[in-house]
């Protein structure tokens, strides 16, 4: 159950216009969850590999987890939008979350856990428009993400209830380029420092650890618009360049992490999207996409290589219909796309070769 209530508001005070948003976010969400598992049932040799008919769980097997979880939200913000002078214009918002997430557990453990999250999340921008064709801006904003997944997961961990919310604080400048009303091209340059990171602690199994604090530098440019006649690209690149400082707790469980680069975090990716409208609103695109390689996790020990994925569009649009068609992953090519849960023996595989088909009928 989720439920956004938004007012807005357009006045004048000092002789400076405000465009004023404030809203409250409610949300209540329920899971249960129940696994079973059997272990030691099969050897595989990744070498040899052979097709293994797993056997099912015995009967009156107890679950391994069995769970009920319930994750409540209220979130209250406000933002204004302040016109100083026809050039100069600040933006400023506040939010305040209250997350609070109990699990009971119904297995013979019996480990119920419960947590309860109160944070504030501010942000301030100023914007510069010198040009019509030029919009300068900096910003600095700070957010958390609550630790939903140590509780609502059925791997939770055993040490959800005492680990801190991960905080981000981000500071950015950047600047808009309209290139004569038909396409635009972008600038930006980031500093974000994110604290309380935690992989699964490699000593001590259901349990999670603190890696202190990641540290993100970069920068991205991109490009969307028309450059001839009836063809249009979509184009981006950024370098990012990390490193997580570890933590005394890390470094007591055996685990350096100096220096390390952050887990998932290419050095390297771009994109590029080119669009051909052909007649009677037909069109047609191709692109790609690339990504450099990428550690599993802020351990550094497992890499996931890097990938370029080639894909093809086309479609059809009227007053009354929009019919897509897209093929990723033109060449089938195996790579892999993410890992999950900050750990290195999770690792999530792209889609293969794919065919979707899309219609939409406007009434």
């Amino acid at each position: 159950m989720d439920g956004v209530f938004e007012l807005t508001q357009q006045t004048t005070l000092l002789g400076m216009r405000h465009e004023l948003l404030y809203g409250i976010e409610l949300s209540q969400q329920q899971k249960f969850d129940t696994i079973y598992g059997v272990s030691k049932v099969a050897t595989y040799d990744l070498y040899h590999p052979q097709l293994i008919d797993l056997p099912g769980v015995p009967a009156g097997k107890p679950a391994r987890t069995n769970a009920a979880t319930v994750v409540g939200l209220v979130g209250v913000y406000t933002q204004d939008l302040i016109t100083l002078t026809p050039q100069w214009k600040l933006l400023a918002g506040l939010r305040f979350d209250y997350l609070d997430q109990i699990r009971h557990d119904y297995t013979s453990s019996n480990v119920n856990l419960a947590r309860t999250d109160r944070a504030w999340s501010p942000r301030v921008g100023l914007i510069y428009e010198p040009l019509e064709w030029l919009t300068l801006y900096g910003s600095f904003s700070q957010s958390f993400s609550p630790l939903a997944d140590t509780l609502i997961s059925s791997g939770a961990f055993a040490n959800g209830a005492a680990l801190a919310p991960q905080k981000t604080t981000a500071y950015e400048v950047g600047s808009k380029f309209d290139l004569g009303g038909k396409a635009t091209a972008t600038v930006a340059l980031f500093d974000m420092r994110q604290t309380n990171q935690q992989i699964g602690d490699p000593a001590n199994p259901g349990y999670a650890l603190p890696i202190g604090t990641q540290h993100v530098r970069g920068f991205e440019v991109g490009f969307s618009g028309e450059i001839a006649p009836k063809w249009s690209v979509y184009a981006g690149y950024a370098y990012l360049n990390g490193t997580v400082d570890g933590s005394l707790q890390s470094t007591a469980a055996g685990l350096t992490l100096a220096s390390n680069t952050p887990g998932l975090m290419p050095r390297h990716s771009a994109s590029l999207w080119l669009k051909r409208e052909l007649p009677y609103g037909f069109y047609a695109a191709a692109g790609a996409q690339f990504q450099s390689a990428r550690y599993a996790s802020a351990s550094d020990q497992v890499t996931l290589p890097s990938f370029t994925v080639f894909n093809l569009g086309a479609g059809y649009r009227s007053k009354k219909m929009d019919v897509t068609l897209t093929l990723d992953n033109l060449f089938d090519h195996r790579y892999f796309i993410s890992a999950h849960g900050n750990a290195d023996m999770f690792n999530m595989p792209g889609e293969p070769r794919t065919l979707t088909a899309t219609v939409k009928w406007h009434l």
